[in-house]
C-alpha cells in the first residue's frame, strides 16, 4: 500500500537515543582487550539489536491507502478494507488520549497515535491527529459513527 504512512515522532525520540547508546556499548564491549571471541559476538548482537528495536519502534502508525488502511503495531500489523472500516474512536492510556480505528463489526484497533503529541508523515505534522484522520477518512467515503470514547 503506497499511501500516506502517520507516525508518531514521540517513539522516533525515545528509539534513536537508545539505540545510539547500545551501539556505543557495543562497540565498547566488541573492542574490550582479552575478551577472546565471546565479547566481540556480544558487541556485535548489541549493535544488531539496537538497529532492529529502532526500526521495529519507527514502523509504529497507520497507513492510510485507496484500497484501506494498515495498522502497525508493536506486534502486529492489520490491513483493513474501507467497507470495514466504521470510523475513529478515542481511548484513554494514563493521561493520553490515544486514537482508535473503529471497524464495522465494533472492534477497535489501537494506531499508537496520541492526539495532542506530534505525528509526522510524508508532507506534513500536526498535534491534532484527529482531524487529520477524520478528514482522510471523509475523502475515502467512510460515514462515521458518532466519535466515542472507547472504555479499556
Amino acid at each position: 500500500m503506497n499511501g500516506r504512512h502517520y507516525r508518531t515522532r514521540r517513539n522516533r525520540l525515545l528509539a534513536y537515543p537508545f539505540s545510539i547508546l547500545m551501539t556505543i556499548l557495543g562497540l565498547i564491549v566488541a573492542t574490550a582487550p582479552r575478551g577472546g571471541l565471546l565479547l566481540p559476538m556480544a558487541g556485535g548482537a548489541m549493535i544488531i539489536f539496537a538497529v532492529v528495536f529502532t526500526r521495529w519502534v519507527s514502523r509504529v502508525g497507520i497507513e492510510v491507502g485507496q484500497d484501506g488502511i494498515v495498522v502497525y503495531g508493536p506486534f502486529m500489523t492489520r490491513r483493513v478494507r474501507w467497507s470495514k472500516v466504521a470510523g475513529l474512536a478515542t481511548h484513554r492510556w494514563s493521561i493520553n488520549q490515544v486514537v482508535d480505528v473503529k471497524l464495522s463489526d465494533g472492534r477497535t484497533l489501537n494506531t499508537n497515535l496520541i492526539q495532542g503529541a506530534p505525528v509526522i508523515w510524508n508532507g506534513g505534522r500536526t498535534k491534532d491527529i484527529l482531524s487529520v484522520l477524520q478528514a482522510e477518512f471523509d475523502s475515502r467515503g467512510v460515514i462515521p459513527e458518532q466519535l466515542s470514547s472507547v472504555a479499556r
